[in-house]
């Protein structure tokens, strides 16, 4: 029997002659242990448990260059292990608990960066958070350009481009007679009638609006006006956030401004009626092609493209041609409304190539993505 000197002993028993080397070797490992005994370092049997990890399995951070203020980003992501809880952080907050799986957030221009982790039961954390890191960029109108072509135009051009939250132009508020671009209000004041915008849309109300949007017909125009009546129209004037329309029974000469007409584009959605959207905006899609000039021929790609022109001798407040256009916008979520109104034009080619390119200038650079 042997002593190891930490109150363990170990006894080897061998014939007589014979060297213990088995007994030896157990006092050697019976110390070893003892001593790892003494120092702490053996607690218990097994592994040590590990923090569970944590992967990102989609991200979608939008698109590159946003119209608006902000844009939603939305994130998925799990675990290598169940029974876990997630921590999320956005560039340099703070970490918070967020959805299971889940995240969503909007976020203006600028770089940003996304974090998760994942907790275990046992409050074990990711040391080493799956993470994603994007830029954001605002789009702007090509505000000086388009102002800089329209000041060598001669004559009187206002424009204004409207985004809801912003809006940019020139002479926004300067009046004008509307032509034929009244008869978009017409359409969606007509529209929204008690009597017709819940009800199925007769063929005879399909045919008068149709020509009317689409061919710009005046006659079909004067029926429509006619059973719409001026008070639908400023009653929908103010629906629309107008300050400056002024309607006339002679519906050509109605008043306007660049700045109205823009934020009427931009919510024209909004304001017709759920029943009748879809055919109605299909109309300002299918103008015909003879009156498909100005900004109908600079349509930005990627982008959907509604609109109405109005042209005509001016009503005398103005010498020579009025030539404008009104215009809605749309992809995936995002609106533009503009509205280009030119006065004192020699000729309606000379108001064409002004709508043209005005629209090209300020539309330049539009995202696609």
């Amino acid at each position: 029997m042997a002593e190891v000197g930490t109150g363990l002993t170990a006894t080897c028993r061998a014939p007589v002659g014979y060297v213990c080397q088995a007994g030896a070797a157990a006092l050697v490992a019976l110390a070893a242990l003892a001593l790892a005994a003494e120092a702490g370092a053996l607690e218990t049997v097994g592994e040590s448990p590990e923090p569970p990890g944590t992967e990102i399995v989609r991200a979608d951070t939008g698109p590159r260059e946003i119209l608006t203020r902000k844009a939603p980003v939305k994130f998925r992501y799990r675990s290598d292990r169940r029974g876990t809880r997630f921590e999320c952080r956005l560039d340099a907050g703070p970490w918070k608990a967020c959805g299971r799986g889940r995240y969503r957030a909007t976020v203006g221009p600028g770089r940003h960066r996304f974090s998760v982790r994942a907790v275990g039961a046992d409050s074990l954390t990711d040391p080493t958070p799956a993470s994603r890191r994007w830029r954001v960029k605002r789009w702007r109108p090509g505000i000086r350009s388009a102002s800089r072509f329209a000041r060598s135009r001669g004559g009187r051009v206002s424009f204004s481009l409207d985004l809801g939250w912003r809006s940019w132009g020139r002479g926004q508020r300067t009046g004008a007679p509307m032509a034929s671009t009244v008869k978009v209000m017409l359409m969606v004041a007509y529209l929204g009638r008690a009597d017709v915008r819940s009800g199925r849309l007769g063929g005879r109300d399909r045919r008068l609006i149709g020509a009317m949007i689409r061919r710009s017909d005046n006659e079909a125009a004067n029926l429509i006006a006619a059973r719409t009546g001026p008070a639908r129209m400023r009653r929908l004037a103010r629906r629309a956030g107008m300050r400056d329309f002024r309607y006339s029974t002679t519906w050509g000469r109605s008043r306007t401004s660049a700045a109205d007409q823009a934020r009427f584009m931009l919510r024209i959605r909004d304001l017709l009626p759920a029943r009748h959207r879809g055919w109605a905006m299909g109309q300002l899609a299918r103008i015909i092609p003879g009156q498909r000039w100005g900004s109908a021929a600079v349509r930005p790609r990627g982008w959907r493209l509604f609109f109405k022109g109005g042209w005509g001798i001016s009503d005398g407040r103005f010498n020579g041609i009025v030539d404008h256009q009104i215009v809605h916008l749309s992809r995936r979520g995002q609106r533009i409304g503009l509205a280009i109104l030119t006065q004192g034009n020699p000729y309606g080619g000379w108001g064409h190539r002004t709508l043209r390119e005005v629209a090209r200038r300020l539309l330049r650079g539009l995202p696609r993505n």
